[in-house]
């Protein structure tokens, strides 16, 4: 039963709810769970008013983004961290871009021979730290690919990340070798069906199969 309590308490609905009640200024959460309070806020009519929302621990995508400004009046403010190395980049104050924590590590977005990207191709994250000398993590990559940016306006010199677009276990693989980044998250399944959860497997042989559980 305490099991069952916990899973109703943190239900999105239950959450929203939670949100009307208290009307906090700020709230930090997920991006997916982000999402998802600001689709049951919209078919409601609207949520509570929030003047930031800090996301951490996925990509947040431009469409989330309007769809929370639309939901809520917040603006959002984006973090890009690892649990080895800490804070690697933090959203511009003026863009939706983030500038990387380059005192904090050396961010590199590579292709597949370990060469640079050019400013707006995808590439791995490579990550080399700069302030452990007792465990030093020399051109670690975490399993990351953003996008690197120009050189921004807003008068911070430090390099721009223009996107960070997910795990690399978000692709899916081609029959002709190539990759492919997929956007089945749940904003993209509801757009189609009323879709509660789902879970994805892709074989080798290139077969990829859906489970799905709709409202």
């Amino acid at each position: 039963l305490r099991d069952v309590y916990k899973r109703q308490r943190h239900h999105p609905a239950a959450l929203l709810g939670w949100l009307r009640a208290f009307r906090p200024a700020y709230l930090l959460t997920t991006p997916a769970m982000a999402g998802r309070l600001a689709e049951l806020s919209l078919q409601a009519g609207g949520g509570p008013a929030l003047a930031r929302l800090l996301c951490f621990g996925e990509a947040v995508a431009p469409p989330l983004r309007a769809a929370l400004r639309a939901a809520f009046g917040a603006t959002v403010i984006d973090r890009y961290s690892c649990e080895e190395l800490g804070w690697l980049a933090l959203q511009c104050p003026r863009h939706d871009h983030l500038h990387v924590m380059s005192a904090n590590v050396r961010l590199e977005v590579v292709d597949a021979n370990g060469r640079p990207c050019p400013e707006g191709e995808p590439g791995r994250v490579v990550l080399t730290g700069l302030h452990s000398h007792a465990m030093p993590l020399i051109r670690y990559e975490i399993g990351d690919v953003a996008v690197r940016g120009p050189d921004c306006d807003c008068g911070i010199r430090l390099p721009v990340l223009a996107r960070v677009l997910g795990r690399t276990r978000h692709f899916l693989r081609l029959p002709d070798g190539s990759e492919r980044l997929a956007g089945l998250t749940g904003e993209h399944w509801r757009g189609i069906a009323p879709v509660a959860e789902f879970r994805l497997v892709q074989y080798g042989d290139g077969l990829l199969e859906a489970f799905l559980r709709c409202d």
